[in-house]
């Protein structure tokens, strides 16, 4: 039987856009000091989504081997499908501020130029950080968690992608308005079997569709590799600001989205983390206090890839075995929520290979190292923070 995940089955190329013929949504192009060619949109939207045409423009900024660059002022939040696909796109975010200064929106890094957006490390002091950036941000009155799950499935014809986003639909009773589609808004019921065909017929590329519902915004992405077909998922879903028993029972039903794909199918790799934010679940151009990790989930292939010695894991980190009892994957409850929370992790990825790292996770071992190398590696009461007095007196200049 022929490959149904296969590069045959990919449908015919659409015509080529005249490369002279501008994009309606690039304001600018031009080429940095760097070498690095680029294309600006400029918006005034109160809320940027993952619209056609900006799912066009990046496709075309591929191609055209440009680094997308999104230039807003400081009204504008995007949508977590957005915020996520324009990253991984190699797209930055530059915010132009009232006073007329610039600062990088993912970050808050002070800028002179637009290109200094790709070519300036993350801030390492108070002094790299705009003022603007450190305002508390009106509105992130509930708690988020970002859920991001790896998976690996065999390429066979009754795969069926997007488990991990059925199970917490479920679990949070957001099955009713979930929807779905290529770009938002997204308008159509939320169908595995009609995802799956979609991203199945763009293989063996890495395809991504997106899907939201009451409290929920999630992307759910996969290609075609030589291990098979690889998913990777990310879901933000809002819990409210519950009490501390509540918030208990909330995160055990999260944490059941591990423990449903470990007995279903083959993931990889998973994390929970939880962070304040907005009830619209949009990233805003400002500061909010870092994730704290919840739990890391460790499948079946990477703990057999490893070598991990699940007795030991289990004694020595407090793992729970989960999946099946000839394939067991782990479960680490990462404790109190706190920021030594990414310590306990820390020690858990040190029995890791890292040489083994992308071959064991796939897709997920670059989203799991940028996690990582964006959160604080200990305690840091010097670190900024939305209460952070101004240290500067007013704006920046």
């Amino acid at each position: 039987m022929a490959d149904p995940f296969g590069p045959q089955f990919a449908p015919q190329p659409a015509p080529e856009p005249d490369p002279g013929a501008p994009h309606p949504l690039a304001d600018r192009v031009g080429q940095a000091d760097d070498g690095t060619r680029w294309v600006a949109t400029e918006t005034r939207s109160r809320i940027v989504h993952l619209s056609a045409a900006r799912a066009n423009l990046l496709a075309l900024a591929a191609r055209d081997e440009r680094r997308p660059v999104l230039i807003s002022d400081e009204l504008s939040s995007l949508t977590p499908a957005f915020a996520r696909i324009w990253r991984d796109s190699g797209g930055t975010w530059v915010v132009r501020q009232a006073d007329g200064a610039l600062r990088n929106g993912f970050d808050g890094r002070r800028l002179s130029r637009l290109e200094e957006s790709w070519t300036q490390p993350r801030p390492q002091s108070v002094d790299d950080y705009s003022i603007g950036y450190l305002r508390i941000p009106e509105g992130a009155d509930i708690l988020q968690v970002t859920t991001l799950v790896g998976l690996r499935h065999p390429a066979r014809e009754r795969t069926l992608l997007g488990e991990p986003l059925d199970v917490l639909a479920k679990r949070m009773d957001s099955t009713a308005g979930l929807a779905w589609g290529t770009h938002e808004p997204v308008g159509e019921p939320w169908d595995r079997r009609r995802a799956t065909d979609v991203i199945r017929a763009e293989m063996p590329r890495l395809t991504t569709v997106v899907a939201a519902g009451p409290g929920l915004s999630a992307t759910i992405g996969a290609q075609r590799t030589e291990f098979g077909v690889e998913e990777i998922d990310h879901l933000v879903t809002g819990i409210g600001a519950p009490d501390e028993a509540t918030f208990a029972a909330v995160r055990s039903r999260l944490a059941d989205v591990f423990r449903r794909v470990a007995e279903t199918g083959m993931p990889l790799v998973g994390l929970q983390l939880v962070h304040p934010g907005r009830r619209d679940l949009a990233v805003p151009p400002y500061l909010l206090p870092p994730p704290l990790p919840l739990a890391l989930f460790v499948g079946a292939p990477a703990v057999r890839s490893f070598g991990l010695d699940v007795a030991l894991m289990r004694e020595r980190h407090g793992a729970e075995v989960v999946g099946r009892p000839r394939l067991p994957a782990l479960l680490f409850e990462l404790g109190p929520v706190g920021l030594e929370a990414w310590q306990r992790l820390d020690r858990i990825l040190a029995a890791f290979n890292p040489t083994l790292l992308e071959e064991a996770l796939g897709m997920a071992a670059g989203s799991l190292s940028r996690i990582r190398s964006e959160a604080p590696s200990e305690p840091d009461p010097d670190a900024p923070h939305p209460d952070t007095p101004d240290q500067e007196g007013g704006p920046d200049a």
